[in-house]
């Protein structure tokens, strides 16, 4: 499957990394990359791979929060879920 439907992943890299920005009032090239890169990576395995969903865990609630905000509304939206890391393993212990 090709994903061409949403914004490529550079652009969504770049709005997860000035909103977490804005949120924690430092300047967007002082932030970790990582969350930003995560989603982006996210959606480059979509359009290479057989993939129909992946996940992503993080344990940054504004990281959490922003991903998930700047995927609603897209494309994206139905195929990458964005979980904390603290509900995973909760359903690890669950499912034993």
């Amino acid at each position: 499957m090709s994903v061409y439907n949403g914004p490529t992943a550079a652009i969504v890299m770049d709005r997860i990394q000035q909103r977490l920005a804005d949120i924690e009032h430092v300047p967007p090239d002082e932030l970790r990359k990582t969350d930003a890169g995560l989603a982006g990576t996210a959606i480059m395995l979509l359009a290479s791979t057989d993939h129909d969903s992946i996940g992503i865990a993080m344990d940054d609630r504004n990281a959490e929060a922003t991903i998930r905000a700047v995927l609603s509304n897209t494309y994206y939206e139905n195929y990458l879920s964005v979980l904390t890391i603290w509900d995973v393993l909760e359903s690890v212990e669950e499912d034993g």
